[in-house]
């Protein structure tokens, strides 16, 4: 029994062959979803296996082993990107312009020269490196192309994209800056236009080309990628965790990319203040330099200016000077009536003349010397300012001590007048109890204080227990309430 051989090395798929007029590198045309080029590894040039399958310059995805040696497996390219028609759409420029500075900054870093710039099949601008013509000549003018339908806004972005693809060295940090001008006028939109389809391949430009706004896009492309390789030796279950593998390697390689942007700007910053800063001080030495070599010819000449410069300060130092003397000759609002005049009496007055109003506080403090009963004098205070008498209790901020003061000025007190200043609202009736009759055996205890009330137990062997409410006014403690036990409010 003959079984029938099993043709390992055949081309599966092969749909046509392709020149180097309609494809970047010609080769045989292959069908799948996408549709593939398999070019001989021969006719590759070297450059191209430098390059990562995610970027944007037109690199193998894979090799293959071909009856005539090894074929490079390349994404189809189906018109060249100088066909497009944007149409004037913003989204769509942006897209193209974008996937250029990006794939122009890659080829730069690996000495790519010459090239030629394609779509592939998902609808993402490329370049094809190789041939003889600087891909920098025919990128500038796709991009005049894509400036004649834009706006004024959008093409001065364009005219910044067209400057960087014509620079021999570009720094990452302004093709950064030229993505953001862009970014700034349109956010990128996926390349859709019929006139570049081919009556072969309907499905064209239907992907997702449109270009990121991120570092770089590596780690979701290499999953796939070894997810579709994988799948080809080993079950479903290996390849799905591969997969998810290289996915958290890509996406903690894009954290710590992040980081070191942001620590780059940070760094940029810094730099910029502190070249300002130096910039500030020269310009303030070269200034001050400037002014004090007119004063010295002012000196010599116009003496004019320097004086009308220090006018100012010598006005303000006069002012300052009459301020401080006026307010040392001031009189001290707080000085008693007697310092008043003596300082009245420095200044002119006469001194033989009698003062009313000290005959008067005389007067008024004999009285209050006799209106108040004997024993009272440490509850009393010292008068006001019309002579009148105060017997507030104090005690400090402790509302029991005040309670002992005012218990005591209760005590004492002959009648209502004497005790008007112990209450709150004065002329109060005075109170019966034990708040009347209160010894040094009384007990004063506290049973709440919240916000200068306080609220006291008055309770003595002989007699029924009362509540003291006091009141805390300008340091010292004042009776507003007293009642009963049973008597609660």
């Amino acid at each position: 029994m003959t079984g029938t051989p099993i043709a390992l090395l055949d081309d599966p798929g092969a749909l046509r062959l392709l020149d180097a007029n309609e494809a970047p590198y010609g080769g045989r045309l292959h069908a799948g979803d996408p549709q593939t080029v398999w070019v001989d590894a021969r006719d590759v040039p070297d450059l191209v296996w430098r390059f990562e399958v995610s970027g944007h310059v037109l690199a193998p995805w894979d090799v293959a082993r071909t009856r005539d040696g090894h074929a490079a497996i390349l994404p189809h390219c189906p018109r060249r990107l100088r066909d497009v028609d944007a149409g004037g759409r913003a989204g769509a420029i942006v897209t193209i312009a974008v996937s250029m500075i990006r794939a122009a900054q890659e080829a730069r870093m690996h000495g790519a020269d010459t090239g030629e710039w394609w779509i592939d099949a998902d609808g993402r601008p490329v370049l094809a490196v190789g041939g003889s013509r600087a891909w920098a000549d025919e990128a500038g003018e796709i991009i005049e192309g894509l400036a004649v339908g834009a706006g004024p806004l959008l093409r001065r972005a364009l005219d910044d994209a067209s400057r960087l693809m014509a620079a021999r060295r570009v720094a990452d940090e302004d093709v950064v800056q030229c993505e953001e001008r862009l970014f700034a006028v349109a956010e990128p939109a996926a390349l859709h236009d019929a006139s570049i389809r081919s009556d072969a391949f309907t499905a064209l430009l239907t992907g997702e080309p449109v270009p990121r706004r991120a570092d770089s896009l590596n780690g979701a492309v290499l999953a796939d990628t070894a997810e579709t390789w994988l799948g080809r030796f080993t079950d479903a279950e290996w390849a799905s965790r591969v997969t998810g593998a290289v996915r958290s390697v890509g996406a903690t390689s894009t954290r710590v990319r992040g980081m070191w942007s942001r620590e780059r700007e940070r760094r940029v910053a810094a730099r910029r203040r502190r070249t300002s800063r130096r910039d500030e001080a020269r310009e303030g030495h070269a200034r001050e330099g400037r002014v004090s070599g007119r004063d010295r010819g002012d000196a010599h000449g116009r003496g004019r200016a320097p004086s009308r410069r220090r006018a100012p300060w010598a006005v303000a130092a006069a002012v300052g000077v009459v301020v401080i003397i006026a307010g040392l000759a001031w009189p001290d609002a707080g000085a008693s009536p007697s310092d008043r005049d003596a300082n009245a009496a420095e200044v002119g007055s006469h001194p033989a003349e009698a003062s009313p109003t000290a005959s008067a506080s005389a007067s008024a403090s004999a009285q209050d010397e006799a209106s108040f009963p004997p024993g009272t004098e440490g509850a009393r205070a010292s008068g006001d300012d019309h002579g009148e008498p105060s017997a507030q209790p104090t005690g400090g901020a402790d509302p029991a001590a005040g309670a002992r003061v005012a218990l005591t000025a209760l005590r004492d007190c002959a009648s209502v007048d004497a005790c008007g200043q112990v209450f709150e609202t004065p002329g109060r009736a005075l109170p019966e109890g034990v708040v009347a009759h209160a010894t040094d055996a009384t007990q004063v205890t506290l049973l709440d204080e919240y916000g200068g009330i306080a609220v006291l137990r008055i309770e003595d062997g002989g007699r029924a227990a009362q509540i003291l409410v006091m009141v805390s006014k300008n340091g010292k403690w004042l009776v507003r309430d007293v009642y009963d036990v049973a008597d609660q409010p």
